[in-house]
């Protein structure tokens, strides 16, 4: 736990972030907090990012928002994911066809984790690239 942090104890995505469901959508809670305290649209075109890095988190204090490229920039700033472009390894290949099967997140959340695009996690999981991992 991250000294300060309001940190949701319910659900969570296998990342730790907080979700609930409302009306059959996913509610995320950081950009819930994060859209109430900034008045902005929580279904909109921005994300919300952690400034405490700690995914259970939404303390409005600890977020800012961002679009998806600053989102990106932030966790290669801060070491968590791969340069966009950087080769990937026949294990990361392995994990995106395993998180891509179990069906619980988007492809361009997957995309992100791997510093890749959604359409290359759908060109793997296809197998039309990187056809010979197992």
């Amino acid at each position: 736990m991250a000294t300060g942090c309001l940190e949701w104890g319910r659900a969570q995505t296998k990342s730790g972030y907080g979700y609930f469901r409302w009306r059959g959508h996913t509610v995320y809670v950081h950009r819930l907090a994060l859209a109430l305290r900034l008045g902005l649209d929580w279904d909109g075109g921005w994300q919300a990012l952690h400034r405490c890095d700690n995914p259970p988190c939404f303390d409005p204090e600890h977020l800012f928002a961002g679009s998806a490229a600053d989102n990106l920039a932030d966790c290669i700033a801060k070491g968590r994911r791969p340069i966009l472009g950087e080769k990937l390894t026949e294990d990361a290949v392995r994990r995106i066809r395993e998180l891509a099967a179990l069906g619980d997140r988007p492809r361009r959340l997957i995309a992100e984790e791997f510093g890749i695009t959604a359409s290359m996690v759908d060109k793997i999981v296809w197998r039309t690239h990187w056809k010979h991992v197992t």
